[in-house]
């Protein structure tokens, strides 16, 4: 860990995948126009259009759970369009923007019983 890594003040992190209501945002800059509006937010990190079973990968940031929580439920949760979330919060960064965080690395494997 980097010395201005360990300086800062504890986050709370959260990645939300959002499922928008596909009919309303189909044609030209649908998801654009909601991922703009989304990536407005202060406490928005990342804000990504996805392949997959959602539609947009969104990555929170907050003083604590709590903030981060209120924030989800009170304006991304209730945003015209989006009908679903799903949210995963950080509990343990190992390797962030190809930096090893914390602990010591070794190339030893793991032990693998039947």
């Amino acid at each position: 860990m980097d010395a201005d890594s360990e300086s800062r003040e504890p986050r709370s992190s959260s990645e939300k995948t959002i499922r928008s209501q596909r009919r309303e945002f189909r044609g030209a800059g649908g998801f654009d126009r909601l991922a703009t509006r989304i990536a407005r937010f202060d406490e928005v990190h990342s804000c990504f259009l996805m392949s997959g079973r959602f539609d947009l990968m969104v990555v929170v940031e907050g003083s604590d759970l709590k903030g981060v929580s209120s924030f989800v439920s009170e304006k991304l949760a209730t945003l015209q369009g989006v009908i679903s979330t799903v949210t995963h919060f950080m509990l343990k960064p190992y390797k962030e923007q190809s930096v090893l965080i914390a602990g010591e690395y070794s190339e030893e494997k793991l032990a693998v019983s039947p």
